[in-house]
């Protein structure tokens, strides 16, 4: 039977899987704890999704931004003052 791309397989010994963020700016601190977690376990991934609220928080990671940093950058920043940005509105500002 197939694996879906939502579990995660094993190679060598080692757990690989892509860890896949929803939106929602009150899920921040769990995207942290997450990606906190699998560090500690030593659980290993090539890929990380994030859409919207998760999408911050992946791209911080994939940047090499420590995860200090990024928790400190959640709790610190106001988000609703990006509410109503979409591609869409940005293109026509001008």
């Amino acid at each position: 039977m197939p694996l879906s791309s939502s579990q995660p397989t094993e190679e060598n010994g080692v757990c690989r899987l892509v860890p896949i963020f929803a939106g929602g700016g009150t899920r921040l601190a769990t995207h942290i704890g997450i990606l906190k977690a699998l560090e500690e376990l030593k659980i290993e991934f090539e890929h990380l999704v994030g859409v919207s609220g998760g999408s911050i928080i992946s791209s911080f990671y994939a940047a090499g931004i420590p995860l200090d940093e990024i928790r400190e950058l959640a709790l610190n920043t106001d988000f609703n003052q990006f509410r109503g940005f979409s591609l869409v509105t940005l293109s026509f500002a001008r």
